[in-house]
């Protein structure tokens, strides 16, 4: 039987990864053909999982592929965040440096939050632990964060070309205030929508329902189909 092979971005996701290494100092790249060969490999030995969890690891010694079997998290309809302080390492890059995000994470779950919405040192909004952030305020208009001390993620990327969304660097304080609604971004999650933050409860409402049909019809497009057997 023919098996599609669906990678959202795949080469903006490679075009990252060695746009990174580069301004790291790693003197190596990784090339579509070998990446999408071993890819195809994993997908051959998986046969019959439907979703994988593919991680392209490049470093001076050279580059592999490891995959694992996905599975979403199980609450992806309103998920609760705890605000903290917290910046990674070095986090307009792609590394393998996460200990902040899983300490952040950590911290959150204690507060009975699913995961950590990180602030710099003057309260001012960054990311969430592993996703970047987007709100709608009371206006309908779409808000995110600077680039400037965060990961901007290839979902955030795509947002940003095909909707109109303005910049700003708000406090928590603001945020709570002039948000109505608010989702997370990220590659294996794609849109995932926000409940509260701090226990401030956010409506899932028209805004992030319409994020959450064009994160299904963009992912579903032919050109991240990039691989038939």
């Amino acid at each position: 039987f023919p098996v599609t092979i669906r990678i959202v971005d795949f080469l903006r996701h490679l075009e990252r990864v060695n746009s990174h290494a580069l301004n790291l100092g790693i003197n190596a790249t990784c090339k579509s053909e070998e990446v999408i060969q071993a890819i195809s490999k994993i997908f051959e030995y998986w046969s019959g999982v439907n979703s994988i969890r593919i991680r392209l690891v490049l470093s001076a010694e050279g580059s592999w592929v490891t995959a694992r079997e996905f599975t979403p998290r199980p609450t992806l309809w309103g998920l609760s965040l705890h605000a903290l302080r917290a910046q990674r390492f070095k986090p307009e890059f792609k590394t393998l440096v996460i200990g902040k995000s899983i300490e952040a994470e950590h911290l959150a779950r204690g507060f009975g939050r699913e995961t950590a919405l990180l602030l710099d040192s003057s309260n001012k909004i960054l990311e969430a632990a592993w996703s970047n952030v987007f709100w709608f305020n009371r206006k309908g208009r779409l808000f995110t964060t600077p680039e400037e001390g965060i990961l901007s993620g290839i979902v955030r990327a795509a947002i940003i070309r095909e909707h109109e969304v303005s910049f700003q660097r708000l406090s928590l304080e603001e945020l709570l205030s002039e948000a109505q609604e608010i989702i997370l971004t990220q590659s294996t999650g794609g849109v995932i929508t926000v409940g509260s933050i701090n226990g401030h409860i956010f409506d899932c409402g028209e805004k992030t329902q319409e994020m959450l049909t064009w994160y299904a019809e963009y992912r579903s497009r032919p050109e991240h189909k990039f691989v038939q057997e």
